[in-house]
């Protein structure tokens, strides 16, 4: 999925550099870092995580006389 990304940015970003489009060359190297900063985040978190139950802040709601 990265490789795609990167593929298709890189696609974008020789165009932008062949008609001189300096916004959209710094606007598409400022996305390929952000999604590449993120990519980094998720896999740093999901390596912190550890299997088993995940509280999703559901309440329970007690009826009176059930448990």
């Amino acid at each position: 999925m990265v490789t795609v990304s990167e593929s298709a940015a890189g696609g974008r970003l020789e165009e932008a550099e062949i008609h001189s489009w300096g916004g959209e060359i710094e606007g598409i190297k400022a996305s390929l870092e952000a999604g590449r900063a993120k990519l980094t985040a998720v896999r740093r978190s999901a390596a912190k995580r550890q299997p088993g139950l995940t509280d999703v802040g559901i309440s329970t709601i007690r009826v009176r006389g059930l448990p």
